[in-house]
């Protein structure tokens, strides 16, 4: 009977060493912006007297307008909805400064926004560093040409007005006054995260039992000089090392490792699961990602 067996993928995402972070969270300036006149009048260079907290919304802050209700406004449609007690729709400017340590020369920086509505643009120090319009996923910005160490600062645009006409009468559910309201802010984690030049973006394992090998693919991010390094698999028994060459910008490196006797295989009575860990040491620094495996 020929043997079945399931294919096996996990995606390595947990960095354990060669990652620092630097939380975001805290008091911010800001500026409305209802005549969306920021971008032509080049507000990245503007200083705003008023401050709030981020994580957090112009809702929290009282800043909006707030809801004429009259007895003659009560309508059915108005009664079944939530209403807010201030509402901001439409651009809103929010800067500070940070400092970048000195240990993070030559890393790799990235800001991240989670859970912004609806399109951001980020400068540093006036220059610009992009915009990204995602509704439901973090927003994310490669800033290592930016930021070197010392004193900088970031003005953060968002626009929390609809993009595109996605539903009637605003009842999409990531984009609606009526299940989590349109706020603008930043409500998620706020963070830059610094890594090395040469970092590990993902593993990927395919199990081939009929040949007792294991199919690896890792992704190599490069953003510095370096241009050889080292890379290192290991899970127990299982050992193996191989030079890599690196290119400037993403490197995708496979290879087949023999799976050693004995090595647990996957059993839904003995569901085995091997911790497998990945090193990379290239140029000064070095990165590492871990992740499971199952041999199924």
């Amino acid at each position: 009977m020929p043997r079945i067996f399931i294919l096996s993928l996990f995606i390595f995402i947990t960095a354990t060493a060669g990652a620092q972070s630097l939380p975001l969270a805290g008091t911010w300036q800001f500026a409305t912006d209802s005549l969306d006149k920021g971008l032509s009048e080049n507000w990245q260079n503007k200083t705003f007297q008023q401050t709030l907290r981020l994580p957090g919304t112009l809702d929290d802050a009282g800043v909006g307008d707030k809801p004429a209700l009259s007895a003659d406004s009560l309508t059915r449609n108005v009664l079944l909805m939530l209403s807010r007690k201030h509402r901001y729709v439409g651009p809103a400017w929010y800067a500070r400064d940070i400092v970048i340590p000195a240990n993070w020369n030559g890393k790799q920086v990235a800001l991240e926004l989670e859970r912004v509505l609806w399109t951001t643009h980020v400068w540093i120090d006036g220059k610009a560093a992009g915009a990204r319009n995602l509704l439901s996923t973090p927003h994310r910005y490669d800033l290592s040409s930016l930021l070197t160490p010392g004193k900088h600062r970031i003005v953060i645009r968002v626009d929390n007005r609809k993009q595109y006409d996605m539903s009637s009468n605003n009842m999409a559910h990531a984009y609606t006054d009526g299940t989590q309201i349109i706020w603008n802010g930043i409500l998620g984690k706020m963070e830059l995260r610094a890594r090395a030049a040469a970092h590990i973006t993902d593993v990927q394992t395919w199990p081939d039992l009929n040949r007792s090998i294991l199919r690896i693919t890792i992704n190599v991010m490069n953003t510095g000089s370096v241009s050889s390094g080292a890379l290192s698999l290991s899970s127990g028994k299982l050992q193996h090392r191989l030079p890599v060459q690196l290119q400037e910008g993403n490197n995708r490196i496979e290879t087949e490792i023999n799976i050693p006797k004995g090595f647990a295989e996957w059993d839904e009575f003995k569901p085995a699961v091997h911790t497998l860990t990945a090193d990379l040491k290239a140029g000064p620094s070095a990165d590492r990602q871990t992740g499971e495996v199952r041999l199924a």
